[in-house]
């Protein structure tokens, strides 16, 4: 059987499969940046060409000048009259509307590589939490409290009728629990808490706006951190052994909450120390600053790939840096 899709009228049926897939992209885009799941302006395209972009793969040409991607998809194997065939334009919905996801997740792994790490830990802090739930709000992902009543009170989180929570409020709150809870799954948790205290908000948040609220926070934190590091009043002795206080201060503070309850051995958690003495060394004792923490601990485990470092090692060892770095500072303003 000759397929529909040849010459003259592959090239009619080609053009029309792109007309329908590129308004289905844009309306998806639209729908997205409508329900506040989508800012556009974060990878600087239009509407258009942000969609364009999403579906560009799938009329990638072959040598024959065929569309295998498309083929393979929708089974074009056959005459198919796309114009009218219901079950071809549903699986054309669903091709669309999976690579708009892929190439927006891609972009925003791209432009904001810290925000979907958030958003990947405030999924974990959230799985692990009785008390809360991953849902979908007219068609965003959204973070819920878990309250029956309340759920009840405002017909269930799909028409949830409170407001929001403004995110400077959100972002505040976080803030103001970052000392005691500096990991993102915690700050998650905390959330439930901060709906009892607020009952006059909606039990749930958007998990992208609600993952920017909590970044902000750790930018505040941080930026605090910064405009407080002390002039250059001390001698690089002293800021040798100040860095070498600071670490023997959180190795004594974290030993029980690592190497006590299993959670690396003593050698990994005396690397950790060295990488962060390392990192914080060439900070504020050497002109070009030593800010990998990759490098410093492939340095003191050998063989360390990037993959096993990004899966097994980084979380606790940038929050080694974040509390010995903290603890530093504070003792130099003291020591002033």
């Amino acid at each position: 059987m000759q397929s529909a899709i040849s010459d003259a009228p592959e090239r009619a049926t080609t053009a029309y499969v792109i007309e329908a897939a590129r308004k289905l992209a844009i309306a998806y885009i639209l729908k997205k940046m409508h329900y506040g799941s989508l800012h556009v302006s974060l990878f600087g395209l239009s509407v258009e060409d942000l969609a364009m972009d999403s579906i560009a793969e799938l009329f990638e040409r072959s040598d024959d000048g065929r569309f295998p991607v498309l083929r393979t998809y929708l089974n074009m194997n056959a005459d198919v009259d796309l114009k009218s065939s219901a079950e071809v334009s549903v699986a054309l919905r669903r091709l669309v509307f999976s690579k708009v996801n892929e190439n927006l997740f891609r972009r925003y792994h791209e432009a904001d590589g810290n925000l979907s790490r958030i958003i990947r830990n405030v999924k974990d802090g959230t799985r692990i939490n009785n008390g809360l739930a991953l849902t979908t709000v007219r068609g965003c992902k959204w973070i819920l409290v878990k309250d029956g009543a309340r759920c009840e009170r405002h017909k269930g989180p799909g028409a949830v009728e409170l407001p929001l929570a403004p995110p400077e409020i959100l972002g505040s709150y976080f803030g103001s629990k970052l000392a005691s809870n500096p990991q993102v799954r915690d700050l998650t948790t905390l959330f439930i808490s901060f709906t009892h205290a607020h009952p006059f908000y909606a039990p749930g948040y958007p998990i992208i706006s609600f993952s920017r609220c909590m970044r902000a926070a750790y930018e505040r934190t941080e930026a605090a951190l910064m405009t407080d590091e002390p002039e250059q009043l001390f001698t690089d002795d002293e800021t040798e052994r100040a860095i070498a206080r600071a670490v023997d201060r959180i190795r004594v503070e974290k030993r029980s909450s690592y190497v006590g309850p299993g959670k690396v051995d003593e050698d990994t958690f005396e690397a950790y120390l060295a990488s962060v003495e390392t990192v914080l060394t060439g900070n504020y004792l050497r002109d070009v600053g030593t800010d990998s923490l990759y490098a410093a601990l492939s340095e003191q485990v050998s063989g360390l790939s990037k993959d096993e470092y990004r899966d097994e090692h980084r979380n606790i060892v940038e929050y080694l840096t974040k509390l010995t770095r903290t603890e530093l500072l504070g003792s130099l303003r003291d020591y002033v």
